[in-house]
C-alpha cells in the first residue's frame, strides 16, 4: 500500500524552451533561419535555449554566493569588482557575474570572450517548484541577463496561468 502522506516524485526531465532575443520571440516561418541547429559549435547568436530540469534542485544564493567567491579566490583575481550596469565580475576559469535585483540575486557565468563561441549560462529555480531554469545565451546579451531572466519567468508564468 502506498502512503498517501509521501510527497509525490519529481521525474528527472528536461523541457527545451528555444527563442529569439530580444523579445523571447519563438520560431516562426518569417524567423526559421536565425535559430542555430547547433548553438554550442556554432555561436548562440540572438537564440537563447532555455531548459527546465525537473527533480533538481538549486542551491539558495547564500550557498551559490560562498562557492564563487571560493572559486574567485582560487581560480581568479580573488575578488569581484564592479562592471557595467551594477554588476560585478570575478574573472576565473569563467568569467563569474552577480548582480542583486529587486526580484533577487542573479549569479551567472560567461565563457571567456576569446572562446570560440562564447556564451553565458544563469540556472536557478523556475519559481514553481518544478525544478531548474537553466537559461544559455549569446555572450553579446551579459549585460541583459537580469531583462532576460525576468522575460523567461513571466513566459513560464503564463504557461501556469493557462
Amino acid at each position: 500500500m502506498i502512503d498517501q502522506l509521501s510527497p509525490p516524485i519529481l521525474e528527472r526531465r528536461s523541457n527545451e524552451i528555444h527563442v529569439l532575443l530580444p523579445g523571447l520571440t519563438p520560431r516562426n516561418a518569417n524567423n526559421a533561419d536565425r535559430f542555430i541547429e547547433h548553438p554550442y559549435r556554432d555561436g548562440f547568436h540572438d537564440q537563447v535555449s532555455a531548459t527546465i530540469r525537473g527533480g533538481q534542485e538549486e542551491l539558495d544564493f547564500s550557498e551559490r554566493k560562498g562557492q564563487w567567491e571560493r572559486r574567485c579566490e582560487q581560480k581568479g583575481q580573488g575578488e569581484f569588482r564592479e562592471v557595467e550596469s551594477g554588476y560585478k565580475l570575478c574573472q576565473a576559469d569563467s568569467d563569474l557575474f552577480m548582480r542583486g535585483t529587486t526580484e533577487g540575486p542573479l549569479i551567472f557565468a560567461c565563457n571567456k570572450i576569446s572562446d570560440k563561441n562564447p556564451y553565458c549560462t544563469l540556472a536557478e529555480h523556475t519559481g514553481a517548484e518544478y525544478g531548474v531554469l537553466n537559461l544559455e545565451f549569446s555572450r553579446k546579451y551579459v549585460y541583459q541577463a537580469d531583462e532576460i531572466r525576468k522575460r523567461f519567468r513571466a513566459l513560464l508564468d503564463s504557461f501556469a496561468e493557462n
